[in-house]
């Protein structure tokens, strides 16, 4: 619930991102945020929510479903015994399903972001453009090029500190708030790194650049240069950062409760 609340609030900086990274590739957005009345300001800020929220609880629960499965198939991978390599082929495995569910649902939404209207008519439009449905799954390369090393370099890091000494400064605990730390340090690194590829999904699901994942990153290079590949870095920082703080935050005082109540 806590990392819900903090997605619907962080929700306007994610169509922020998707119109910085579209911002010249494609036709012109709706007018920005700010030019109009409120009520139609908020309204603009927030499409694409809904198709958003309904794929956010499958699709992360595919990866935790999936990654603690995994995990406890090698018996000295519980807590903190995997290996950092170890954590990063668990959590890129566990991203597959993850990004499964989620595809079609980020195809509508950004559309929507860009270009407005809602989401059944988004999609048919999307439908009847690419000849298919198939068009639902535009980007999906280069999302799965973001989520996997995401999840993954999110997991390993915030693992790798907690285990490093977060827990003996604890008293042999995470508390809370250092699990919050952890978290906002362990995605901001995992945001920056995969950035690129975040850029090349979103004009990818516009149809706004043509060709493969590589043809879209030379090109986008080629017309904008490197700084082109992050764009929208910061609004994303915002979305992820609060985002991982309420997760593993929220983790932390599950797992502290169950203890409590198991003694």
């Amino acid at each position: 619930a806590l990392r819900a609340v903090a997605r619907l609030t962080t929700f306007p900086f994610d169509t922020i991102k998707t119109n910085q990274q579209a911002d010249g590739w494609g036709s012109p957005p709706p007018p920005p945020p700010g030019s109009q009345p409120l009520s139609a300001t908020l309204s603009r800020l927030y499409s694409g929510a809904l198709p958003s929220a309904l794929s956010a609880v499958p699709a992360n629960m595919a990866f935790f479903v999936t990654y603690d499965l995994l995990i406890s198939l090698v018996p000295h991978c519980a807590g903190t015994g995997a290996s950092a390599a170890e954590r990063l082929a668990v959590g890129a495995l566990a991203a597959l399903p993850q990004a499964a569910v989620r595809g079609p649902s980020e195809v509508v939404k950004q559309r929507m972001q860009f270009e407005g209207g809602d989401a059944l008519g988004t999609a048919k439009r999307i439908a009847e453009e690419s000849g298919g449905w198939r068009g639902l799954y535009a980007g999906a390369g280069a999302q799965l090029l973001r989520d996997v090393p995401f999840n993954a370099i999110s997991t390993a890091v915030y693992t790798g500190l907690k285990g490093g000494g977060a827990e003996a400064l604890a008293g042999g605990d995470t508390t809370v708030g250092a699990a919050a730390l952890l978290g906002v340090v362990s995605t901001a690194a995992a945001a920056f790194v995969t950035q690129p590829a975040d850029v090349v999904k979103t004009r990818q699901m516009l149809g706004a650049c043509s060709g493969d994942m590589v043809e879209c990153l030379g090109e986008s290079v080629r017309r904008e240069g490197v700084k082109s590949l992050f764009a929208g870095t910061w609004a994303r920082m915002a979305i992820v950062t609060l985002g991982g703080a309420a997760y593993y935050a929220a983790s932390e005082a599950a797992v502290a409760l169950w203890r409590s109540g198991g003694g």
